[in-house]
């Protein structure tokens, strides 16, 4: 399955779109998918490799600066020489480089053969900075003060990771790995089709929204997908110079090159309104499919290597 998770990864992508009425009534079952996602995640790790995450902080810092200073900037210098034009088109870009890194992350670590504690640690530190970071850099940026209801992110955040992190590292750490060899077998199988629903649902409750956008579509597609290639491009970029670590690298170029959309969203409507949600929304249409294409670059890379 590992093979063809690019392939299944897009099925599900295209599927969201083509039964979005059927489909989209899921939203509600997602952050559960992603709570069982991350608790067999966390199965993998131990209190050593979190103490050793910190011990060598490169891997963090790499992927902080990747998230909040490069794609950032990459959005702004769009604007600057003319690429985006549009205010809200620009405000929801900014505001879309500034949410946390995406909780679906954790699973391509995994896929990936990646640092699952780091993983996990990253996600975790991100979404708890998040609250400074996002209004921060929109206001910087874009000039706009976003008051979103930070302690209902935080809520949601805790609930889809920390705490399935701390419930699987505890479970993992009690029964000394037994339980992680049982579940080894069934849990990735189970955590490819939990991502590939959770790609599938989230395509299919913002489907509406992305196809009611009555700008110039064909334009907002190529710069979306354009930032989204050069956003895991940047990642991997500085990942193979900063770390020579192949988990770690792998890991940062996941964690760094993608973002949580569903937050960027919510803040998206609940702070600016329609218009700036479109860009935000629509970047969903691209974030997993790439993400996919990455990994079936890295997988053709590594059997050349």
């Amino acid at each position: 399955m590992q093979k063809y998770l690019p392939l299944v990864m897009l099925t599900c992508f295209a599927a969201g779109g083509v039964f979005s009425e059927e489909i989209g009534g899921l939203k509600p079952a997602v952050p559960w998918l992603f709570a069982a996602m991350t608790f067999i995640g966390a199965l993998r790790v131990n209190v050593k490799q979190i103490r050793g995450v910190f011990v060598a902080p490169l891997p963090i810092l790499a992927a902080l600066a990747t998230l909040h200073l490069v794609f950032p900037v990459l959005v702004y210098l769009a604007r600057r020489i003319g690429i985006v034009t549009d205010p809200d088109l620009y405000t929801g870009l900014v505001l879309l480089s500034s949410v946390p890194t995406g909780v679906s992350t954790i699973m391509w670590v995994t896929a990936m053969g990646g640092n699952v504690a780091l993983g996990l640690t990253l996600i975790t530190l991100d979404s708890v900075l998040s609250p400074v970071v996002v209004p921060a850099t929109v206001k910087l940026l874009a000039g706009a003060v976003v008051d979103f209801d930070a302690a209902a992110l935080m809520s949601s955040l805790v609930k889809m990771i920390v705490i399935p992190t701390i419930v699987g590292v505890a479970v993992n750490e009690g029964s000394k790995g037994r339980v992680a060899a049982s579940v080894a077998p069934y849990g990735g199988v189970f955590a490819k089709i939990a991502l590939g629903a959770i790609i599938g649902v989230n395509v299919a409750a913002s489907w509406d929204r992305v196809a009611s956008y009555t700008g110039n579509f064909a334009a907002l597609l190529a710069i979306l997908l354009t930032m989204t290639v050069l956003g895991f491009v940047a990642a991997f970029v500085v990942a193979r110079v900063a770390i020579r670590d192949r988990a770690d690298s792998m890991t940062v170029t996941f964690v760094a090159g993608m973002r949580n959309i569903s937050a960027g969203v919510v803040l998206a409507m609940d702070s600016f309104g329609p218009m700036v949600s479109i860009p935000v929304t629509s970047a969903i249409l691209f974030q997993q499919p790439v993400a996919a294409m990455i990994a079936r670059l890295l997988q053709s890379r590594d059997v050349r290597t």
